[in-house]
């Protein structure tokens, strides 16, 4: 994984037509956008091997929200689908736009290989529960604590 801060216009350079990018939303949370980033971190692009080097990860602020970017090579794009699907997610065409009293702001960064991550139609996110969020939240915290942590050794406890 890329550990440097970049720029906007060092991401336009790295994000090539051979590497697909995916925004998520972090704050405010969209459910499965945490977990959709760590899992495939982890489970495709593990921390410290060879292939850790393909995976580009960037926290980026927009119209005071945080983004999560993730960019890997277009032939792992249908790993990443896969893994979307399973968390409840889709890649939605286009990247986000805010329409407000003053304008229209288009995220900074418009290209053809870059997409959203929203949820699926349907998704209790969809739902306006505040209670079934949080329980999905804990659940989704619990998931990639144990994601993280699998393989390290555990502490004992008597």
């Amino acid at each position: 994984m890329i550990h440097e801060a970049l720029s906007y216009d060092q991401l336009r350079e790295r994000l090539t037509p051979d590497k697909v990018g995916l925004l998520g939303c972090l704050s405010p949370r969209r459910i499965g956008v945490l977990s959709f980033v760590t899992f495939l971190e982890h489970r495709h692009y593990k921390p410290g091997t060879p292939a850790s080097q393909e995976l580009i990860v960037a926290i980026l602020k927009f119209q005071g929200m945080v983004f999560a970017l993730v960019a890997f090579p277009r032939y792992r794009f249908p790993q990443a689908l896969w893994l979307a699907n399973q968390l409840g997610l889709r890649v939605a065409d286009g990247v986000p736009t805010v329409a407000s009293a003053t304008g229209i702001t288009h995220f900074p960064l418009q290209l053809p290989n870059l997409f959203t991550l929203e949820n699926v139609p349907g998704h209790f996110a969809y739902k306006n529960s505040d209670a079934l969020l949080k329980s999905a939240f804990d659940f989704e915290d619990e998931a990639i604590e144990r994601e993280t942590n699998a393989g390290r050794p555990q502490a004992v406890t008597r």
